[in-house]
């Protein structure tokens, strides 16, 4: 199910205004983007190499928030479904506005929002047949 249809937020209203240095745990978040930041952007990045920082877009269902991973998370990945959810499960370091993923304090929930899905596949075939 779509966060956004469900949810009335639980991030800190001013996440993206603030300098919060961390955040508290217990808090799901929707996957909306992921975009691997360790490839250069006119590479091929559809590859299974591992990456080593991957830049999510996510949301509470109200907002917007970014998150990196700044070490490998096995369950989450380049190719990790738009609507998957993530629980922060202990406080999370918070740099610049970006959350920093780390295997300590996220789990992979998994889930999915076929809407954003069939966009996503979408996203993918077009680039693909630009190259």
């Amino acid at each position: 199910m779509d966060l956004k249809t469900v949810s009335q937020g639980s991030l800190p209203e001013d996440i993206n205004r603030t300098k919060y240095e961390s955040i508290d745990g217990g808090i799901v978040l929707q996957i909306q983007k992921v975009k691997n930041l360790s490839v250069p952007k006119y590479q091929d990045k559809s590859n299974n190499s591992p990456a080593k920082i991957l830049k999510f877009t996510l949301t509470d269902g109200v907002q917007n928030v970014q998150g990196v991973t700044l070490e490998s998370i096995p369950s989450l990945h380049f190719n990790s479904l738009p609507g998957s959810k993530i629980l922060l499960t202990s406080q999370v370091e918070i740099a610049h506005c970006f959350l920093l993923l780390k295997n300590e304090n996220c789990t992979f929930l998994g889930g999915r929002v076929d809407g954003m899905i069939e966009k996503w596949e979408l996203n993918r075939v077009s680039s693909n047949h630009e190259k």
